[in-house]
């Protein structure tokens, strides 16, 4: 299969250019597309895992403590919110710090 980003980038190509592609290589160019698509897909998704804020009720629940406790650590300075307005969220990449010390 021809690399048509290779084409596209050189510089005496840069002129109307025809094609004819075989249903093969548009189905290998599709399999290669997709399989890049899943791939950055997995890389990102976790980066928005990490990334995620959890509200109190759900940080309270995973780490099994009451909304008091939760109050008591943030003045303390164990695990601290992230404020938006008036509400109060937890960063999923600094619970997950916290149960695994």
């Amino acid at each position: 299969m021809i690399d048509i980003f290779k084409i596209a980038g050189s510089p005496e190509l840069n002129q109307k250019v025809k094609l004819e592609v075989s249903a093969s290589d548009l189905l290998e160019f599709s399999t290669v597309l997709m399989a890049a698509s899943r791939e950055q897909g997995k890389t990102e998704g976790a980066k928005n895992t990490q990334d995620r804020l959890l509200t109190r009720e759900e940080t309270a629940k995973m780490l099994s403590v009451t909304l008091s406790t939760l109050w008591e650590w943030d003045r303390k300075k164990y695990l601290l919110p992230v404020k938006i307005g008036r509400r109060v969220f937890y960063r999923y990449r600094d619970i997950m710090e916290k149960i695994n010390q």
